[in-house]
């Protein structure tokens, strides 16, 4: 039983291992110190395709800005002036009498 235990903790430690040599290669892609091998893609595709995103992003960002100048704004509501009646109590009570 003490082995299976063992084996289990081999795997596990071999697994965070490989987890950490994963994301280190994939910043080192992303950084462009590494080149990725494993894309079908040119340096210029991926070029071109980080700027076709960064424009798609850019194109949004107008759109939304266009939306938001173009709306109105909402009126404000004048506060609702009352009959000095209605507003001073003490007065309902005097012409009442």
């Amino acid at each position: 039983m003490a082995d299976v235990g063992m084996s289990v903790q081999r795997a596990e430690e071999k697994t965070e291992s490989m987890k950490a040599r994963s994301q280190a290669l994939d910043e080192l892609i992303d950084s462009g110190t590494l080149e990725d091998l494993t894309s079908d893609q040119t340096k210029v595709e991926e070029e071109l395709s980080k700027i076709k995103s960064s424009d798609e992003v850019d194109q949004e960002l107008q759109i939304l800005k266009q939306e938001v100048t173009t709306k109105k704004k909402p009126r404000r509501k004048k506060p609702r002036r009352l009959n000095n009646d209605s507003a001073h109590p003490r007065r309902q009570s005097v012409r009442a009498r």
